[in-house]
């Protein structure tokens, strides 16, 4: 039969004293987890990434209109 036992971590005390997670006990619960940057500007990434492929689309299809002489 397994144990009960669940090991709490705070993340900044772990990140004071230079410990890494993956040392922790397994199973182990880190609490108040800073976001990485992907998790907290997620949708301002992909919103960015979306707009300079539009951009891009939009700058082709002038510049091979302009080749072709429709401009």
């Amino acid at each position: 039969m397994r144990g009960t036992d669940i090991y709490l971590f705070d993340w900044r005390a772990l990140r004071r004293w230079g410990l890494k997670e993956s040392d922790l006990p397994p199973d182990s619960v880190v609490l108040e987890r800073e976001p990485t940057f992907w998790e907290a500007y997620r949708r301002h990434i992909i919103v960015g990434i979306f707009v300079l492929f539009a951009q891009t689309l939009a700058i082709t299809a002038l510049l091979w209109q302009r080749a072709k002489g429709g401009g």
